[in-house]
């Protein structure tokens, strides 16, 4: 038997940021709100309606995990140098409506990006979700996933200190 995850394939999409590493950090954390979890109350109150509409005023991208997980500490702790901070990214509407046609989506959202400092430079890291979910052969799904891709890399692209108009 095949395994399903050889057939997918990884792209990463690295963005070197013009930027310091704080700095970096500080215009990711300005850019990308943290997730406004109203939605959740809606649900848990079966106000379905609510949820939606409170799922359509999000940003298209939030940060999904307050604070975000510092690797830095962590590397120290086992005698590493560096610097690195991983944040999830995504919105809830977004992912959903590529879920509902395949819940192993839900695999992939919301996306990881990784900001770090690799040898002299400060990148930002996140691997491309459209040719991950293009094994799912759903054409609704592809164009979702190539969307967010485009929006999570010129968000990111900002946020290095480039396309700021």
């Amino acid at each position: 038997m095949e395994n399903e995850g050889s057939k997918q394939t990884i792209r990463p999409i690295i963005i070197t940021s013009k930027r310091s590493f704080s700095e970096t950090q500080e215009a990711l954390e300005a850019t990308i709100p943290p997730l406004d979890l109203t939605f959740q109350t809606y649900i848990a109150e079966g106000d379905y309606v609510g949820a939606r509409a409170a799922l359509e005023a999000l940003p298209p991208l939030n940060n999904f995990i307050l604070p975000p997980r510092n690797f830095t500490g962590l590397l120290l702790t086992i005698g590493q140098s560096g610097q690195a901070i991983q944040y999830e990214i995504g919105n809830p509407l977004t992912a959903v409506t590529m879920i509902q046609h395949n819940l192993d989506v839900a695999l992939h959202t919301p996306r990881r990006v990784l900001l770090r400092i690799n040898g002299e430079k400060v990148e930002l890291k996140v691997n491309a979700l459209a040719p991950i979910v293009a094994k799912y052969q759903i054409p609704e799904v592809d164009a979702v996933a190539k969307k967010l891709d485009d929006e999570l890399t010129k968000t990111l692209r900002r946020v290095a200190g480039y396309d700021t108009a």
